[in-house]
């Protein structure tokens, strides 16, 4: 199964990425889904229980982020877009992050925070406040 579907508070985790999207004002969903994805699609089925479209975009093997948002150029078109890794979970939702990128005008915008286990995660490397390199956490 999922780790997306595993229950916090007995809600699967990745309910709470589509309500934060949802309440942004973001109504369309596409969701990155490999071999779990039968899961994912017979939980969430079309969206219309949160009031979204969900589109399902097909990764054949997991090969990083930057492989992700490459399977879902179709889906994406044009438009920016937010990527939200449906088994993480923010506080406070993303709406303020989402408002931030739109009023500032930015080319990308990049959640990060310190972790004690490095390891376990993707790591950013900065130079002078920018993300220059994203490294995958199973290449470390």
């Amino acid at each position: 199964s999922a780790k997306h579907l595993i229950p916090i508070a007995n809600k699967p985790v990745l309910f709470y990425a589509i309500e934060a999207i949802r309440d942004c004002g973001i109504k369309d969903i596409g969701i990155i889904v490999g071999e779990t994805g039968e899961d994912i699609r017979s939980e969430l089925k079309e969206g219309s229980k949160w009031g979204v479209n969900i589109s399902y975009i097909e990764q054949k093997e997991a090969l990083g982020l930057a492989h992700a948002v490459s399977v879902a150029k179709d889906f994406l078109g044009e438009d920016k877009f937010l990527m939200y890794l449906g088994d993480n979970l923010l506080k406070n939702g993303v709406e303020g992050y989402v408002n931030k990128f739109i009023q500032e005008n930015y080319n990308s915008f990049v959640l990060l925070t310190e972790v004690d286990n490095p390891k376990q995660f993707g790591v950013a490397e900065l130079e002078g406040g920018r993300v220059v390199r994203v490294v995958e956490k199973h290449i470390l």
